[in-house]
């Protein structure tokens, strides 16, 4: 988006990638809350020690991820300073004073970018597992992981 000429629609483009990260967030947390509450699923037996700790390490980081990437955003926008809204309403900067500068945003928003990217790399490795599953191991894994488990 930053490769948008300054305008309408990169104002636009730039408000619902904003809202939209506001609102994973949100269902984020409301995931990481469930998931603490009723725990992990018991590994799959077929799993290898390997695959085991691939998909605990892997779940890990997009939990931590999906937590973490929105509130980047939220900050170096807030210090930036650039108006903070969830689709058509204002929301509040609370972005403390300190952090309000040009470096600081970008530094936010340089980590917001890596995180972004990681993220992505792990939810395509985390389908590429999936597939494997599903097409050569056969073990039923895509089967729990989309809750059409026998």
């Amino acid at each position: 988006m930053n490769n948008l000429p300054e305008g309408p629609l990169q104002d636009t483009l730039f408000n619902y990638h904003k809202s939209f990260g506001q609102l994973i967030w949100f269902i984020a947390v409301l995931r990481i809350a469930n998931r603490w509450i009723d725990g992990a699923p018991v590994p799959v037996p077929t799993l290898t020690a390997f695959e085991r700790q691939a998909s605990h390490v892997v779940h890990i980081l997009l939990y931590v991820l999906i937590f973490v990437l929105p509130i980047l955003g939220y900050l170096g926008t807030g210090a930036y300073p650039a108006p903070l809204t969830f689709f058509f309403f204002d929301m509040p900067n609370i972005v403390p004073a300190f952090m309000k500068n040009e470096a600081t945003s970008g530094n936010l928003l340089f980590a917001h970018k890596v995180a972004g990217i990681t993220l992505t790399v792990l939810v395509s490795l985390h389908i590429a597992a999936a597939l494997f599953h599903a097409l050569i191991k056969k073990d039923g894994v895509l089967a729990r992981m989309t809750g059409n488990a026998g």
